[in-house]
């Protein structure tokens, strides 16, 4: 296990790791200092060659938001730097080489709602609440949440959620596309980690082109997305991953990336 003092690492197999945000008393809010060790967190996964790597929060809360006891004495310019942080943190996990995980176990709010929206994909239990509050608070999303929402619940929906500042049940935003699936609470941690074994046993560069060309699709008309497709196709075959995924096929064994 590696431990930042507020960010613990484990793993539980080869190429797949667990990181919990742990400041409980604090329903995990997230301050520069938490963010520091979070990125810094984020590297040594790289550097561990993880493949797979799930996300959670210490307690009831998977992160209830931004440290709202260090922003008040904010000036503008801190502020800035403040946000240019946790868009720092939440790109690295966006581009990360690992398949990344939110296993949202409790309140998921704000910063915390972004830091799970900038992960590949989303598993919730049934008492989860959502929302991004800051409109109550005299602010706005700081950490991506007028962006990344938007993209995946629709432009009425994020709209809904940001300018109400109300929180949401997993079970309102069920049929949202926000998170994959939802389970009741005793279910959840073995659930996720079903599907990120699952996840791992498939090829590790394949997955890696899959997420860069899903994040570009965005900033690219039709045709340069199909065509950026090809390239890449192209690419995998020059690389010998493909060879054991389709012998392994042809064979009916399971392949061993």
């Amino acid at each position: 296990m590696s431990d930042f003092n507020f960010v613990k690492i484990s793993e539980a197999q080869s190429g797949l790791f667990e990181v919990v945000i742990s400041r409980p008393d604090a329903m995990n809010a997230l301050n520069p200092e938490v963010l520091g060790q979070l990125s810094r967190s984020l590297l040594d996964l790289e550097q561990k060659k993880a493949r797979v790597v799930i996300f959670s929060g210490e307690g009831r809360a998977f992160v209830a938001g931004a440290d709202i006891s260090k922003m008040k004495d904010m000036n503008a310019e801190q502020a800035l730097e403040f946000s240019k942080m946790g868009h720092g943190v939440f790109n690295q996990i966006e581009k990360a080489s690992f398949v990344s995980i939110a296993m949202v176990n409790g309140f998921c709010l704000g910063g915390g709602l972004e830091l799970a929206l900038s992960c590949d994909l989303m598993w919730t239990h049934s008492k989860a609440k959502f929302g991004l509050p800051e409109v109550g608070l005299g602010l706005i999303p700081g950490f991506g949440g007028t962006q990344r929402l938007q993209k995946k619940v629709g432009e009425t929906r994020a709209k809904w959620m940001a300018l109400s500042g109300e929180m949401f049940s997993a079970k309102d935003l069920k049929d949202w596309g926000l998170f994959c699936e939802f389970t009741e609470p005793e279910e959840l941690a073995a659930h996720v980690m079903g599907w990120a074994e699952r996840i791992l046993k498939k090829g590790p560069s394949a997955q890696a082109h899959v997420k860069s060309l899903q994040r570009s699709a965005s900033g690219l008309s039709m045709d340069q997305g199909l065509s950026l497709e090809q390239e890449r196709f192209s690419e995998i075959f020059k690389g010998k991953e493909h060879l054991e995924g389709l012998s392994a096929f042809l064979e009916k064994r399971e392949a061993q990336f």
